[in-house]
C-alpha cells in the first residue's frame, strides 16, 4: 500500500536511513534518536497547521511517501517542492522487499505529485558509485544534469581562533534585502540548462529560518558588501540530527577578492567552531571554480561524488 508517512513510522524510517545510506551517515554523523524526534515534531498540530495554510495558498512544501507491506515500511521517498522541480530524496527499499518494483513505485509517486503541484521537472541525486540506482532512474526517464561533490573539513582545537573573529569591514550579517542581488550573482554562475531546471530564487536565501525552526537547527548567514549590494554569501547550519555542521556553497561575485572570500568562509567556520561541531560538510554542484578554490584554501577536501539527474513530470 502506498501512503504518506505517519508519526508511528518515525522509528522505522530513521532505522532505514541508518542502514541504507552508510557513506552519507559516516560523513554527516547521523544521530537516529534526534532524527526520530524531529520526525515526531513534524506531526505537531502547529506545524501541520502552517503546512496546511501554505498548501491552501498554493505553496506546497514536501510530501513523504512509504510503501507498506504486512505492517512494515518496505520503501520510502520524499519530494520537496522547489520553484520549478520536485526534488526527490531518501529513496530506500528495505532488504527483504528488494526487486519487487517498490523503488519505482515511490519515485513515480513523487514525479506524479510534482507534476500535480505544477512543477515541470523532477530531480534527484545519486552517488556516482551506485550503479543499480542510476540504472533504475534512467529506466524511469531521468538523465544527467550536473555532477556534484561533498567537501568536508575536520574541525580541531587550532581552529578556535575563528570563534573570536568579529565581522570585519567587508563581512556582515545577511539581511533579507540582500536576497535579490544574491539571486542575480548565483544565476549568473549557472549553465542555462541548470538555470532552467533549478533556478535560484530569493527564498533560497530567506527561508532558512523557517526550515531551521522545523528541524530544531541553528543557522546564521553572512555577506560581503554594503546593505542591499552584497557580493558574497555563505550560511552555516548546525542540527542536533547530525554531528557535522553544514556550510552552503559560497556565492561569490567575480569582483570579490580572494582575501574577502576567505574571510567570509572563516567567519562561518568560527560560528561552527563555537558550537562544537567536529566537522563541516559542503555540497558543491556544477564545480564552480571560484567556490571550490575558496573552500580548498580554507582546508576543505573533496569527499563523496554524486550526480544530479532530471526528467520532465509530464507523460
Amino acid at each position: 500500500m502506498l501512503r504518506h508517512l505517519r508519526r508511528s513510522d518515525a522509528a522505522g524510517f530513521s532505522g532505514l536511513l541508518e542502514r541504507h545510506f552508510p557513506e552519507e551517515n559516516r560523513l554527516l554523523g547521523m544521530r537516529p534518536a534526534e532524527f526520530e524526534h524531529i520526525v515526531h515534531r513534524a506531526f505537531r498540530w502547529d506545524f501541520r497547521l502552517i503546512v496546511g495554510l501554505l498548501r491552501l495558498f498554493g505553496r506546497r512544501i514536501f510530501e513523504l511517501f512509504v510503501v507498506e507491506v504486512d505492517d512494515h515500511i518496505a520503501a520510502t521517498a520524499f519530494v520537496v517542492y522547489l520553484p520549478k522541480a520536485g526534488y526527490i530524496g531518501t529513496v530506500m527499499v528495505d532488504d527483504p522487499y528488494r526487486r519487487r518494483g517498490y523503488a519505482a513505485k515511490v519515485v513515480t509517486a513523487c514525479i506524479e505529485n510534482a507534476g500535480r503541484a505544477g512543477r515541470p521537472y523532477a530531480i534527484l541525486d545519486v552517488l556516482t558509485t551506485n550503479d543499480p540506482a542510476r540504472r533504475l532512474y534512467e529506466k524511469l526517464g531521468f538523465r544527467e544534469l550536473q555532477v556534484g561533490r561533498f567537501y568536508v573539513r575536520e574541525m580541531g582545537p587550532s581552529d578556535a581562533r575563528f570563534s573570536a573573529a568579529p565581522d570585519g569591514a567587508n563581512i556582515r550579517a545577511f539581511h533579507r534585502r540582500d536576497a535579490q542581488e544574491l539571486v542575480r550573482i548565483a544565476m549568473g554562475a549557472l549553465r542555462p540548462d541548470v538555470a532552467e531546471v533549478t533556478p535560484v530564487e530569493a527564498g533560497d536565501f530567506t527561508s532558512a529560518d523557517f526550515a531551521a525552526q522545523v528541524l530544531l537547527s541553528e543557522t546564521e548567514a553572512w555577506v560581503i558588501g554594503p546593505p542591499g549590494r552584497p557580493r558574497g554569501f555563505v550560511r552555516a547550519t548546525a542540527s542536533p540530527a547530525m554531528a557535522a555542521a553544514n556550510l552552503t556553497c559560497p556565492v561569490l561575485d567575480p569582483t570579490v577578492s580572494e582575501g574577502d572570500a576567505q574571510q567570509l568562509v572563516e567567519r562561518a567556520l568560527g560560528w561552527v567552531q563555537a558550537r562544537g561541531a567536529p566537522r563541516v560538510v559542503t555540497e558543491i554542484k556544477g564545480a564552480p571554480p571560484r567556490a571550490e578554490a575558496t573552500l580548498r584554501a580554507a582546508g576543505f577536501v573533496p569527499s563523496i561524488e554524486l550526480r544530479t539527474l532530471y526528467r520532465g513530470t509530464a507523460g
